[in-house]
């Protein structure tokens, strides 16, 4: 007959440190006296890392092992503080800002580089279309205006379409 046993952690605390990385999670299992046990395992999105404090000593040793096992041992030593994970909601909602902002900047840029390639062949701006918000009777103009070469008109057409 074999006797088998089980480990029983009941009365105990487990204390767990998730290293989360885009491929996978390292984990570190401690209770109060002992490390039980250190492992990788597929991410999950919904697990949102922790900052832990760092000695500049250990920013040169820093691999996944080490940093869920200083993750778990801080959380038993109670130095962890909770996070604040935004709902699926809330996420889209910043996501949604972040996308019109990176918009807003990318059209800004265009903007700029069209009036600097305009400027830098001697093409002058008419001066009611120099307003921040550019009117479509403004793009058509743009788009009308004609370079010496092929190669400027192309190199207008690319900064237009961008």
């Amino acid at each position: 007959m074999v006797n088998i046993s089980k480990l029983d952690f009941s009365g105990q605390h487990l204390y767990v440190g998730l290293d989360v990385h885009k491929k996978h999670l390292s984990v570190c299992i401690l209770t109060q006296q002992f490390e039980h046990k250190t492992f990788t395992h597929p991410p999950d999105p919904s697990v949102n890392p922790a900052d832990i404090p760092t000695w500049d000593k250990e920013r040169a040793d820093i691999t996944d092992k080490v940093d869920c096992r200083k993750l778990a041992c801080c959380l038993r030593n109670g130095e962890l503080q909770g996070i604040y994970v935004p709902t699926r909601l809330k996420i889209e909602d910043r996501s949604l800002l972040r996308i019109r902002r990176n918009m807003v900047k990318k059209q800004t840029q265009c903007n700029n580089q069209i009036k600097s390639l305009l400027s830098f062949y001697g093409s002058h701006i008419p001066t009611n279309n120099v307003h921040r918000n550019w009117s479509s009777k403004f793009i058509h103009w743009i788009k009308d205006i004609r370079m010496e070469k092929a190669s400027g008109n192309f190199v207008l057409r690319c900064i237009f379409m961008s």
